[in-house]
């Protein structure tokens, strides 16, 4: 998974997104293939789900870097010369290490969310299952656009053109809203459809239904964030997104989870949540709006 990731990070930097896509439908088709002969025709149980699963992530890695090699000869790998670059490895570091501890505070904050959730009984804890399933579809064109910009930031920069990443911004931001607004519709219209999905339980589907109500016109708030962060992060200035994430997710939204859940009860927990999204872009926006993030060049290209 590893060297999936990184390789199809390298070519979403060259500008190639469809071919990590290419690659992950290839592997996980294969993965399906796989799980059905071992453990149908050999009978190998759950051993077989993993061997499957390796298998066709290594393949994954594999058909990547064969790519990369035949397509893109400055960066073609050849294992017996490589060598260790401490600046870079610093560099990477330097990166890598907020943005990873960024995505561990996200995660322990969820699970203290549930935690919480989990104190109001199990009908609750359906609905709010339910519900999130059907939420995370909407976090998905945010997180992706995020992921675009990035690149295309950390592209523009390194060329001096941080009035092209401002474009960009701009359009991503019409892009992401147009599709999460057209979600956001949907949801409200079709809440307690979409939870009568997953369970025809009443209670569940009106616990569901009202999460729903609640976060889902948020969700445009979500995207303006991650798509704020996805320049920043570009830029080069991870420290802002995750102390973003930090203040937003733990000095926030989890006590305000634990205070709001006392006086409104079960939709105190649920107003919890943009309640985060709304401080976290607040502060995205504003070092956005400051301009610092063009200064935070990371290498620049040479002049020829």
């Amino acid at each position: 998974m590893m060297g999936y990731n990184g390789v199809s990070s390298i070519l979403r930097g060259l500008g190639d997104s469809k071919t990590p896509l290419y690659m992950l439908i290839i592997a996980t088709v294969l993965n399906i293939c796989l799980d059905l002969l071992f453990v149908i025709r050999f009978h190998w149980g759950t051993r077989g789900v993993a061997w499957a699963t390796v298998i066709s992530q290594g393949v994954s890695v594999i058909g990547s870097i064969l790519y990369l090699n035949r397509t893109h000869p400055v960066l073609r790998t050849n294992f017996s010369r490589l060598s260790f670059h401490p600046s870079l490895f610093r560099l990477s570091l330097t990166l890598g290490l907020p943005t990873g501890a960024q995505q561990i505070l996200v995660s322990l904050g969820i699970m203290f969310m549930t935690a919480i959730v989990n104190g109001f009984g199990a009908t609750v804890m359906a609905g709010f299952t339910a519900a999130s399933r059907i939420d995370s579809l909407a976090a998905l064109p945010a997180m992706n656009i995020g992921l675009a910009v990035s690149s295309f930031a950390g592209q523009n920069l390194g060329a001096g053109r941080p009035d092209r990443v401002r474009a960009g911004y701009a359009a991503a931001l019409r892009i992401g809203c147009s599709i999460v607004g057209i979600m956001i519709i949907l949801f409200l219209i079709f809440r307690n459809e979409l939870i009568g999905l997953f369970s025809q339980d009443p209670e569940v589907v009106r616990t569901g239904a009202e999460y729903l109500q609640i976060i889902a016109p948020f969700h445009l708030v979500f995207t303006l964030m991650f798509i704020t962060n996805g320049v920043i992060r570009g830029a080069g200035a991870v420290m802002v997104p995750f102390l973003t994430t930090l203040l937003a997710m733990w000095i926030i939204r989890v006590p305000a989870a634990i205070l709001f859940s006392k006086l409104w009860g079960i939709p105190g927990i649920w107003w919890s949540m943009p309640t985060g999204w709304v401080v976290g872009t607040t502060i995205s926006v504003l070092y956005y709006r400051s301009g610092r993030w063009a200064e935070k060049v990371l290498i620049q290209r040479k002049a020829t």
